[in-house]
């Protein structure tokens, strides 16, 4: 089985050092205007309706330089930060007995 990864709105918030709901507010808040936050590759659609977004990790250059177009959210990691974002619920997460995050 092919899968493919993306990232969540807490790694994104991990590696720009800001909290999850953040990034979740970046989306909504600057949908509808002229410098809106990069679009995610996907949206699943969860049980009550809450939606959980993701993007293809290749797209962080496009995230960190929206970010950094305003000084005050510029990403506080350097490129050679964790790759991922462990959260304790993520680290519940194992497909098929496999681990979520591949170990560095």
């Amino acid at each position: 089985m092919l899968v493919t990864e993306y990232w969540g709105a807490s790694q994104i918030a991990g590696r720009l050092g800001v909290a999850t709901g953040t990034v979740t507010k970046w989306v909504e808040r600057f949908a509808a205007t002229d410098h809106p936050f990069p679009e995610p590759d996907v949206e699943i659609v969860e049980t009550g309706g809450r939606i959980t977004r993701g993007w293809a990790p290749h797209r962080w250059p496009e995230i960190k330089k929206w970010a950094d177009k305003d000084r005050r959210y510029a990403a506080r990691i350097p490129e050679t930060g964790p790759k991922h974002v462990r959260t304790s619920y993520s680290e519940r997460l194992r497909p098929n007995g496999m681990p979520l995050f591949p170990e560095n």
